[in-house]
């Protein structure tokens, strides 16, 4: 087994603990969440919304710059190690984006907020986390 599957399946461990701390989330507002509705201003969930949007397009962004071409030069050639670095932490990043989308809505939820609006980001970020598998496509050994 080459270099770039061992990170492949060492990224995908890391990927699935990610999504499980992600839905783990969901946990704890359910245990520390305040009995009081504190009464603060709509514009609050609107402009993490807003956030949400920026930090995924970073995430858009460093995928575009960073696994993209690590992928082309890792179909070229699976064991140079510059390129995996670059591939692995660019899916590592965008993971991290995603999971602070998910913290907004943990955010939101421990201050109050109906679960109407806070499960939207976190179902925006697992989304994300889901749809962004790590994939690899290596020649055959």
């Amino acid at each position: 087994m080459g270099t770039a599957q061992k990170t492949l399946q060492a990224v995908r461990i890391i990927h699935l603990a990610f999504v499980g701390t992600a839905v783990a989330y969901i946990i704890v507002p359910l245990a520390y969440a305040p009995a009081l509705k504190p009464a603060f201003p709509p514009v609050f969930p609107l402009a993490l919304g807003i956030l949400s949007l920026c930090v995924l397009g970073l995430a858009m962004f460093f995928r575009a710059r960073r696994i993209q071409p690590a992928s082309e030069l890792l179909q070229n050639n699976p064991e140079d190690k510059a390129a995996i670095s670059l591939w692995r932490g660019g899916v590592i990043l965008s993971l991290v984006f995603c999971e602070c989308v998910v913290l907004f809505g943990v955010t939101l939820k421990l201050l109050g907020m109906p679960w109407s609006v806070c499960g939207i980001f976190y179902a925006v970020g697992i989304f994300f986390m889901l749809a962004w598998w790590p994939r690899l496509e290596l020649p055959p050994s």
